[in-house]
């Protein structure tokens, strides 16, 4: 919606309407946090004026009490995602962010939710500026303190580990020495290649000064491996989807590690051979991701692979329980019915390479 002419946005929303179901349609609003006052509330009117199921909104800042009440009020199931990037407000001001500071944030979660704000997601990175493992786990720290402070409400930390790639053209991919980062992959043929490695350390395009490529892989997927345990103690996820969650991350990090040794043998029949030997393993979990389901941390069971990633927003715990148990005793579960999206955004899914 970025700064769009508002008789585009009135056309579009005018498009919406005429959807057939447009009611079982979740909106992202990609871009919202770039908007002028006048541009953002002439937009809550058009949402108000469509009879979509939910709808989340980016935000950079955090949103000032009136818009956080029009944004209820134009819609009862409304998401928002802050990226605040680290618990650290110096790391997190050295990654582009740092607008706000921890004490800030938790009075305005009280306001949001007060406000009638559905949901607020709160993404934490690893792989930014003078990031070590000890300030990862500072900001696993600070995610169970407001999975505590804000226990039976939707207040969701999440982290997200930035691999396999830097972003070509972002900041740091264009100017790595100058903020600590190593980029190994700078032409689409060098990521080409570099995608055709087994091992998804390889396959990183860049490590920093503070966390190196196995580093980044191992220190992701313990932070979030402890952030469901958080979770499920908190009463956030229920134990038993989350003890499945992590049982399969536990499976992920142990093989990769085993396919990292075998891809970084440097005699390359050698290396074919080792490979071809974890063959069959390494189809096993390709096919358990691709063909049983996926699963990530906002919807940690088993759905469709190809839907997004907020078909799933409003899940509750006890929906989450109830498809772990049929899971549990060998029927699929079901992806969530009536579930269709606008708008797009990748998450850090959970990778067995």
């Amino acid at each position: 919606m970025a700064r769009k002419p508002l008789d585009e946005i009135a056309f579009e929303f005018d498009s919406m309407k005429k959807v057939e179901g447009v009611d079982q349609y979740y909106f992202y609003s990609v871009g919202s946090y770039n908007e002028n006052r006048k541009g953002m509330e002439y937009f809550l009117d058009r949402v108000a004026d469509t009879p979509l199921k939910s709808i989340s909104y980016e935000q950079y800042h955090l949103t000032p009490d009136d818009i956080l009440k029009r944004m209820a009020d134009s819609n009862r199931r409304t998401t928002i995602t802050l990226s605040p990037e680290s618990h650290d407000l110096r790391i997190s001001k050295l990654a582009g962010r740092g607008v706000y500071t921890n004490e800030e944030l938790e009075a305005w979660l009280d306001r949001a939710l007060e406000a009638g704000i559905s949901q607020i997601d709160i993404w934490y990175f690893i792989g930014m500026p003078e990031q070590d493992e000890k300030s990862v786990m500072g900001t696993l720290e600070y995610c169970e303190r407001l999975l505590q402070r804000f226990k039976g409400k939707r207040v969701n930390p999440m982290l997200c580990p930035m691999i396999p790639f830097l972003d070509p053209a972002s900041t740091f991919f264009e100017y790595p020495d100058k903020h600590g980062y190593t980029v190994f992959y700078r032409t689409v043929e060098e990521h080409r290649r570099g995608m055709e490695r087994a091992s998804i350390i390889n396959r990183t395009n860049y490590e920093t000064r503070w966390l190196n490529r196995k580093g980044l892989v191992e220190v992701g997927y313990t932070a979030i491996r402890r952030l469901m345990e958080m979770k499920a103690e908190s009463g956030s996820l229920p134990h038993a989807v989350v003890e499945g969650y992590n049982d399969k991350l536990d499976d992920a990090l142990k093989f990769i590690m085993e396919v990292h040794d075998a891809d970084c043998i440097e005699e390359r029949d050698a290396r074919a051979r080792e490979l071809e030997g974890l063959g069959d393993e390494i189809v096993k979990r390709n096919n358990s991701v691709l063909f049983s389901g996926v699963m990530n941390q906002a919807a940690p069971i088993n759905r469709q692979i190809g839907g997004r990633w907020f078909d799933e927003l409003g899940w509750d715990a006890a929906a989450l329980e109830a498809a772990s148990k049929i899971a549990l005793v060998g029927v699929p579960a079901q992806k969530p019915t009536g579930s269709r999206g606008v708008g797009s955004r990748s998450m850090f899914p959970l990778q067995h390479l």
